[in-house]
């Protein structure tokens, strides 16, 4: 794949997803955030590239592929008004449709078309799909790079709730509760399901348990650099099953940043 080639996927990005937007401050907010969080997210892939020392082709396709990781979330709004996935459509699939719905990468050739397609559709599963070790690459740099993102905004959300969109939390209730099962799960080494997400603290609590599925030590160093998870922390109740948690997570961040020095 060539570097013009991504540069007129930006294009078609641009223009699909300019396409989306009504008018409507509240409406808007939500299609501009997730475009802000792409070209976010392009970067995080590109700083996970360059931590690996991939080739420039590699650096393209990985790009290319977070271009387009939630091309999804723009018709799953514009229809559902909502980006939960378990009350609308898995946004990964709705991608996957849209890309080859608009034939996007019709000028790739079918090992690029394999790649971006299989990194787009498991970006968010729950599990690593079984794979060839080149498809599984970019769906781990792709996972991470989501993330790392999601987490930055999330812990400057969840510390300043004046700044909190409804349709960005998932409509979760801000209660002082949150499920234990929750909490278990995840200490059991279980990702928990979203499915089991009652309030917005349980969304908290999982996305605490992603750092279990990160892949690469510049993800790790990156979420230690940025103290994402004593961010999150301090938004929590303080109780003894979420400071066990807490320390089951430090220590395994740690552990791994020590690891690959």
């Amino acid at each position: 794949m060539k570097e013009v080639q991504l540069e007129s996927f930006k294009e078609w990005f641009k223009e699909y997803t300019s396409q989306f937007y009504t008018g409507d401050d509240d409406y808007d907010y939500n299609i501009r955030f997730k475009v802000e969080h792409t070209k976010r997210v392009c970067n995080e892939s590109l700083m996970i590239c360059n931590s690996l020392s991939a080739s420039k082709q590699t650096q393209i396709l990985a790009e290319t592929i977070a271009l387009f990781h939630d091309v999804g979330r723009f018709q799953q709004f514009a229809k559902y008004k909502t980006f939960m996935d378990k009350d609308s459509v898995n946004h990964a699939h709705q991608g996957v449709r849209d890309l080859n719905r608009h034939k996007v990468l019709s000028g790739c050739t079918k090992q690029e078309r394999y790649l971006i397609s299989n990194a787009v559709a498991f970006h968010n599963s729950l599990k690593m799909p079984e794979k060839d070790d080149e498809t599984l690459l970019y769906i781990k740099m792709i996972r991470d790079a989501d993330k790392l993102d999601i987490w930055n905004v999330c812990k400057e959300l969840f510390s300043n709730k004046k700044n909190i969109n409804k349709s960005i939390i998932l409509h979760l209730p801000d209660k002082p509760e949150y499920s234990p099962q929750v909490v278990q799960s995840i200490l059991n080494g279980n990702g928990a399901l979203y499915s089991q997400i009652k309030t917005l603290n349980d969304y908290k609590i999982i996305q605490m348990g992603w750092v279990f599925d990160l892949n690469f030590p510049a993800s790790f160093l990156a979420l230690k650099k940025r103290g994402i998870i004593s961010g999150i922390i301090k938004t929590l109740p303080q109780t003894k099953d979420i400071q066990i948690l807490a320390d089951k997570i430090h220590n395994y961040i740690e552990d791994k940043v020590i690891t690959e020095k």
